[in-house]
């Protein structure tokens, strides 16, 4: 009950204002994927960067539009009008800035219009209006069903995943590089990897340990020492894949990166470090087996070689997992992954050639087995590991996500016909604005308001009531104006010093965040509102009101706007947690992800139930 009540404090506090600024970036890792060579192949700034594209704001749905369209990574300070869509990964430091993926149809789009009109300033009272019960905006949330997201605990994630023994091959390989035209070499280490039927893990160093979750569809880092483990959506790190070879090959047409005066990059070895092609043939590759043996050779020249004759893979799913790890973590490409899918020995030996703007005369790596141990092991996360929402710095924004998902969260919550109650107790008392806010909250929360007897009602005889209420007719002109296109920067003016106040209900910060996301840099500007930023907004929504759906769903857009796929795909996977998340916010992602496993196979193996 005292969590409870601290939560009721923090929302009107700077701290939490502070969170909304941070987002929820001090829980997300900086490097999810173990793939650190894609540094050398992947570059913020420089001639091989596609600049961002503007984004039609009208390309934005209204408020619970279905929303599918992925845009790509920007600069945080020149974050262009969101589009329609749910997704994200940690903005790895030097990920490309990318432009929109139009020339990814297949992944995601649609995108539906808006429009309406305007006022003037108001301003909404500091002072809660007596009796105002702030908990009918919420509705009563038990445990979610089955989810996987970065609020779920070891002892959680292992329970509901099966941990029970299963066959393990553990290989420990040296790995050795040299430079491919002078053959100085290069620093020698081992790897060693862990291949289950549902699963691969693989660790590069004494204290990491990187587990693909083909079961769960997770990536999870742990770090050994402290017994700490980030948890992340192996679909926002596959999407962040495909949406950076897209763009920075437009489609797959070009072939030839720039990386200075007179230096090119054959989109091969981009394809080959990010695991994925966008066109379906390679000009020049040509792919050979023979025996145990399979080589690859592109335009004549040697760039893969592998001897499948180390130690037996216990079946094909093991196969699988193998194949689905190199996809994911190393440098080879796709194609030649492909022609390897029926392998039953991983490599005693194998060989990669790949180039990279910090290694333009290329660089040969070869892997070298050394050791192997065949067992039954359980998954190898331990029970005891720390999820970052166990570290003492955890974001208050996530630990409020984290409230709200276990039904914690501002003291707890109402359920429909209680919130109705208190509504019609507001109205009784001529409480019209706190009425009609109370009243549009709950009907977005159930997705209209014909959903609840009497809501309906309830919306209009509070608007009608309260029609000589200042607060309440300028809030809804406001809004109106908001979310029309022509007078969407009039009406964000007028509701800012609403949001400002101190008890800014949650379904005014949100609708403000997303009216503030499909307004450009310079309309913002030229509107005197550059300083409001709609992350912030949708974060101070979320922490006001933990079960405002519409606000997850609305940050998850802004999120993947600005290229932050992981983050965008952990609020997606909050919203889905809910036990009564309605099919109309869940389909998106849903749809998204099974796009994305179509598009990409190699990254998501069959798993058997």
């Amino acid at each position: 009950m005292s969590q409870s009540r601290s939560l009721i404090t923090l929302k009107s506090t700077p701290l939490l204002i502070l969170c909304a600024a941070q987002s929820i970036a001090s829980y997300a890792q900086t490097s999810l994927t173990a793939r650190e060579r894609v540094l050398d192949y992947v570059v913020r700034t420089g001639p091989v960067a596609i600049q961002p594209q503007s984004i039609p704001p009208e390309n934005i749905p209204s408020e619970g539009t279905p929303l599918e369209d992925i845009p790509s990574e920007t600069a945080p300070d020149a974050t262009p009008p969101m589009t329609d869509i749910p997704l994200s990964e940690p903005a790895i430091e030097t990920m490309p800035e990318v432009t929109a993926m139009a020339d990814v149809p297949e992944v995601m789009a649609e995108a539906p219009n808006d429009d309406i009109i305007s006022t003037a300033p108001p301003v909404i009272s500091e002072d809660p209006a007596p009796n105002l019960d702030l908990r009918a905006e919420f509705l009563p949330t038990t445990q979610g069903p089955n989810s996987f997201g970065f609020f779920t605990s070891a002892g959680d994630y292992l329970a509901q995943r099966g941990n029970t023994e299963t066959p393990r091959l553990t290989l420990r390989y040296e790995i050795t590089r040299k430079n491919a035209k002078t053959a100085v070499p290069g620093k020698s280490s081992s790897v060693e990897i862990m291949v289950g039927p549902d699963y691969a893990a693989i660790s590069k160093s004494f204290d990491t340990l990187v587990i693909y979750d083909f079961k769960t569809k997770r990536l999870l880092n742990l770090t050994k020492s402290s017994g700490q483990f980030t948890n992340a959506s192996l679909y926002a790190a596959a999407y962040r894949a495909i949406n950076t070879v897209s763009n920075m090959t437009n489609g797959g047409k070009l072939r030839a990166l720039p990386l200075g005066k007179d230096v090119t990059l054959d989109a091969f070895y981009l394809e080959s470090a990010l695991g994925y092609s966008a066109v379906p043939d390679v000009a020049g590759l040509s792919i050979s087996q023979a025996d145990d043996t399979i080589t690859a050779d592109l335009t004549g020249e040697r760039v893969f070689s592998a001897a499948l004759n180390g130690p037996e893979l216990d079946d094909y799913r093991q196969a699988y997992s193998f194949i689905s790890l190199l996809y994911h973590s190393e440098a080879v490409h796709p194609a030649i992954l492909a022609e390897m899918k029926d392998i039953r020995r991983a490599p005693n030996a194998m060989t990669v050639h790949s180039f990279g703007p910090k290694m333009p005369d290329g660089e040969i790596i070869t892997w070298s087995l050394k050791s192997k141990m065949v067992e039954r092991a359980a998954f190898p996360l331990p029970s005891t590991a720390k999820s970052a929402l166990d570290s003492s710095d955890v974001s208050p924004l996530a630990f409020v996500i984290r409230e709200a998902l276990a039904g914690r969260a501002m003291g707890g919550s109402v359920d429909p016909n209680a919130a109705m109650t208190v509504i019609e107790q507001q109205i009784e008392g001529k409480q019209y604005l706190s009425a009609w806010i109370s009243a549009q909250s709950l009907k977005d929360r159930l997705g209209g308001c014909e959903r609840l007897n009497g809501l309906c009602k309830a919306i209009s005889t509070a608007r009608d009531n309260g029609e000589g209420d200042s607060e309440l007719t300028s809030l809804i002109e406001a809004l109106k104006d908001a979310d029309t296109k022509r007078l969407r920067t009039t009406g964000l003016l007028a509701l800012k010093d609403m949001i400002s106040a101190a008890d800014a209900p949650s379904l005014v910060l949100r609708r403000a965040g997303l009216a503030l996301a499909k307004t450009s840099v310079a309309e913002r500007k030229a509107a005197d509102i550059s300083d409001l930023d709609p992350a912030d907004l949708l974060s101070q929504a979320i922490a006001r009101n933990p079960y405002d759906l519409l606000a997850y769903q609305g940050l998850a857009q802004i999120f993947a706007a600005r290229g932050d796929f992981i983050q965008s795909w952990d609020m997606n996977d909050a919203l889905r947690a809910f036990p009564d998340t309605p099919k109309r916010l869940r389909g998106p992602i849903d749809k998204a992800e099974a796009q994305l496993e179509r598009r990409a196979p190699g990254f998501f193996p069959p798993v058997d139930d």
